[in-house]
């Protein structure tokens, strides 16, 4: 059997560009004397709804019938519009086309959920990593997408097209949040310059700034009653709540930035100065280059130490490959590598996965491709002693840190043309166990736990 699929997994809207090259296998499949197919959709990750895979299970179906012949991809578009709408819809199908180029932009790459379902705002003490070049590239994809969508004729209460207008304010929302954000941490900083000259300029800045993110209550609120009715519309009502709850997250994230603004105006009314930005949880940074958000973690060995390696099942860290969910025994006791996100798209957590108080030794893992032979330079911080090994290779080595610092190492390192296994090895020395990885200055796509650099 050959078993191609729609590529749905750990994605906001089905990434129909790879769709359509995934369709090859069936034809040869077909010249290889398969039997017959099983298209897939796998649906990882989070809240999906079946509508939005109809296109690809109709292309793969157009080209399982016609196996042995090309498949004129317009000629079934405008067959695939009558059939579900009564008649061709070109700025469905525009629509569609322009979505897609999400995908191929670093910051919302294969269209995945990811920065979707992360913090938009900072914490109080925190700060938000933003790459304003990816939200300038996402942004030109958003007008054209936005501009085919509204000239969709077809009823907008129609399921696909609800659906695909429904993953059209997503985007919207991951593109405007940004923007936005970085609108109300410069007001804040312009306020915060004047104030003890210039009140009521400070006030009006800050007014601005409430203003601003008063605007993102649109972009959640509409999907978020959106959402209700094309889960009730597939699915059993149990798992309705946990989608809801996303939506207030935001929602109470854009309150509380709102409040704090509000409390900074009447701060200044009363003829006081306003409090630092990175306290008030509005700080933003701008950065030029994403953070790896995505590794498997294995561990933690216990009262560990550094160097002594604890992979000697495969051969130690010069020669370990892990895949996900792959199993191994160390001193009687079974360890898996097991896939984690970072909370904010920026931190990776250990003690998210085991709330580690002993000194542990703990193993997080990823890949790496480029093109060609390439020198880049990495920026590396994190708590504990850290070790990070490249195809087998000891390429850095962190001071003991007592605390979380992102950026502070730079360690160069050469990658081979292909995949690149990157390793870290780390000590825990204090219970915020915690790291970020980043290429200075490299556009790096990622799908999951790959990496990919441009």
């Amino acid at each position: 059997m050959v078993c191609p699929g729609i590529l749905n997994s750990n994605r906001l809207f089905p990434d129909l560009n790879m769709t359509r090259e995934n369709i090859q296998f069936i034809s040869d499949g077909y010249r290889s004397g398969a039997l017959g197919i099983m298209y897939t959709a796998w649906d990882d990750s989070s809240f999906h709804n079946f509508i939005s895979t109809l296109y690809g299970v109709a292309f793969a179906a157009e080209h399982s019938w016609n196996a042995t012949r090309s498949i004129d991809r317009f000629s079934f578009e405008k067959r695939y519009c009558t059939m579900r709408f009564g008649k061709e819809e070109p700025a469905f199908l525009r629509t569609l086309d322009e979505l897609m180029k999400f995908g191929e932009i670093g910051i919302t790459y294969e269209m995945n959920d990811r920065i979707f379902y992360e913090r938009f705002t900072p914490e109080p003490g925190k700060y938000l990593n933003i790459n304003k070049e990816e939200v300038e590239k996402a942004r030109a994809v958003l007008n054209n997408v936005l501009k085919a969508a509204s000239a969709i004729e077809t009823d907008r209460d129609h399921p696909e097209i609800r659906v695909l207008l429904y993953a059209v304010k997503q985007h919207q929302f991951i593109v405007e949040s940004r923007e936005i954000l970085s609108h109300v941490s410069n007001s804040y900083e312009e306020a915060l310059w004047v104030a003890g000259a210039e009140k009521y300029q400070a006030r009006s800045r800050l007014l601005e700034a409430v203003i601003q993110i008063s605007r993102l209550e649109e972009p959640t609120l509409w999907p978020r009653n959106q959402f209700t009715g094309i889960w009730l519309s597939e699915n059993q009502s149990y798992c309705l709540t946990r989608g809801l709850q996303l939506y207030q997250e935001k929602l109470a994230q854009i309150e509380r930035v709102k409040a704090v603004l509000l409390e900074t105006i009447d701060t200044i009314d009363r003829g006081e100065l306003p409090g630092a930005i990175e306290n008030m949880g509005l700080e933003v940074r701008e950065i030029n280059s994403n953070y790896f958000p995505c590794w498997l973690f294995c561990g933690s060995f216990e009262n560990g130490e550094i160097d002594e390696t604890y992979l000697a099942y495969a051969g130690g860290e010069a020669q370990a490959d892990p895949i996900p969910g792959e199993r191994f025994t160390y001193v009687g006791q079974e360890y898996k590598w097991t896939r984690y996100l970072s909370e904010n798209g920026f931190v990776m957590d250990f003690n998210r996965a085991w709330s580690s108080v002993n000194n542990g030794i703990a193993y997080a893992t990823a890949v790496l491709y480029a093109e060609e032979e390439t020198q880049i330079e990495i920026l590396f911080g994190g708590s504990g002693e850290n070790l990070l090994f490249c195809n087998g290779k000891e390429v850095g080595r962190s001071e003991k840190e007592n605390e979380f610092l992102a950026d502070k190492y730079r360690w160069k390192v050469t990658l081979q043309p292909g995949a690149n296994r990157l390793i870290l090895k780390s000590r825990q020395l204090v219970h915020e166990w915690k790291f970020s990885f980043r290429i200075d200055g490299k556009v790096v796509k990622s799908h999951k736990q790959k990496y990919y650099l441009y």
